[in-house]
């Protein structure tokens, strides 16, 4: 059964790939899908394989986290957990994954210290070749 009998709540569609987010109930978070190319690691798989069908992005990648939020960039990915954790993962050649660096991601990694000042986020979007999240506090960030 698609989902193992959870239900989609959020779909995003990046440059050739596509994340889904599914319920695992009102007080948890849900559990990331994803197909589509993976030439830079955006389907966050841990390889560069491209996946015709949608397959679970394996939880302990998010370690602990409960992913609420999903987003897709031209070539990357975003989650955000709710404890107001961003991890991203894809390409990173314009430092869209917000790791200060330039190395693509092939599973999803978790923005560190603080990058976003020290405050969690609400909400996430990603471009083309950029991401944004808006904080608890307020704030928005881009990169």
């Amino acid at each position: 059964e698609m989902f193992c009998g959870s239900s989609a709540v959020m779909v995003a569609c990046g440059g050739r790939h596509t994340l889904v987010l599914t319920a695992l109930g009102l007080a948890h978070g849900g559990l990331v899908w994803s197909c589509g190319s993976g030439d830079f690691g955006q389907v966050g798989h841990g390889d560069q394989a491209t996946h015709l069908v949608l397959t679970l992005v394996a939880e302990e990648r998010f370690k602990d986290a409960l992913v609420v939020m999903v987003a897709a960039g031209g070539g990357h990915s975003v989650a955000l957990g709710t404890d107001g954790t961003v991890w991203t993962w894809g390409l990173n050649n314009f430092g869209q994954l917000g790791h200060n660096d330039a190395h693509n991601r092939l599973v999803p990694t978790q923005l560190v210290g603080g990058v976003l000042g020290g405050s969690g986020a609400v909400l996430v979007s990603a471009g083309g070749f950029h991401t944004v999240a808006v904080m608890i506090d307020g704030a928005l960030w881009a990169w």
